[in-house]
């Protein structure tokens, strides 16, 4: 398993993601399942683990918080602040007050007296910046997180929170399909010290290769810009090739993905969504594939015809 410097110490490239735990994005939840999976991903060497507290609401955190008991200390724990829901719908909330109490809830809901990272889940202007960062420091003054961290920020508002103080991480969505974070963002990281977890890593799923044989769910999938009827089609023809090109290697395509992305200058880890053992076990040996030059050319022309979607 290829590790990266994260918290003090080598950890997993390969993070899982706890979004499919939630119960409602992928289809109903299999809450036994989902503690098999992360036994399973320890046992696969995987230590970092995401979650939020929005994924489910609360009902990822819950079960993560349930499957981690008397393993806690073994993983690196990273949850998220600013999406919120009522009895109605999902709204954003960055102010002080309301950071710290996402921040108390989310260590009850994770059975734990610290979390390692807290991230801002989406950048929201209502409440300034510096003042989000400022509960944020509080908090990890106060022994309750380690890190801090946000998510989905340019390099704008990046420039942005470093002017107020150490912003250790950042998770920008990355995958074959969606590379936009070369250009500026995973450089500038690079160059400032800060930590990049890549999330969506296999496109909700399309990068597996799957739906080449089955169709959609009818999931978050059919809200998603990348299963988009004009673009779909030439999507899954790509995906068709690119799994030409991971047999030929003795992988899998979605393994080929992962691995491909482990490969890009500036991504620390990735983040990977697995909603069974047998998943989280595949995905976790992609970080132990070595893509030669010749590999990542084949890639690259697997691509020549991809679509500008985000």
């Amino acid at each position: 398993m290829q590790r990266f410097p994260c918290g003090g110490q080598p950890r997993s490239r390969i993070v899982l993601g706890t979004f499919p735990f939630d119960g409602r994005g992928w289809g109903p939840a299999d809450d036994p399942q989902a503690v098999r999976t992360v036994h399973a991903a320890l046992d696969a060497g995987i230590d970092v683990f995401d979650t939020a507290p929005a994924y489910g609401p609360e009902h990822a955190e819950v079960v993560l918080g349930r499957a981690l008991a008397g393993r806690r200390g073994r993983v690196f724990l990273a949850t998220k602040v600013g999406v919120r829901w009522n009895e109605v719908r999902y709204y954003q909330d960055l102010s002080p007050a309301s950071v710290r109490e996402e921040c108390e809830a989310s260590l009850r809901r994770l059975r734990t007296d610290v979390i390692d990272l807290l991230q801002i889940h989406w950048p929201h202007g209502e409440t300034p910046l510096a003042e989000t960062l400022g509960a944020m420091f509080a908090l990890r003054a106060e022994g309750k997180i380690r890190h801090v961290g946000v998510s989905n920020f340019g390099v704008g508002l990046m420039e942005e929170a470093l002017a107020v103080g150490p912003v250790e991480f950042l998770q920008p969505p990355y995958h074959l399909f969606m590379r936009g974070a070369e250009a500026q963002m995973l450089p500038w990281c690079a160059a400032h010290g800060v930590r990049t977890l890549g999330y969506g890593a296999l496109c909700k799923g399309l990068l597996t290769g799957k739906f080449s044989k089955q169709p959609v769910p009818e999931d978050v999938r059919r809200q998603d810009p990348f299963f988009g009827p004009e673009v779909l089609p030439t999507l899954l023809a790509i995906t068709e090739r690119l799994g030409r090109v991971a047999a030929g290697l003795g992988l899998t395509t979605g393994q080929l993905a992962l691995a491909w992305a482990l490969t890009r200058p500036g991504l620390d880890a990735v983040i990977v969504g697995s909603r069974s053992p047998e998943q989280v076990r595949e995905n976790a040996a992609a970080a132990d594939a070595r893509l030669d030059p010749a590999a990542l050319a084949a890639v690259e022309a697997c691509l020549a015809d991809a679509p500008h979607v985000a």
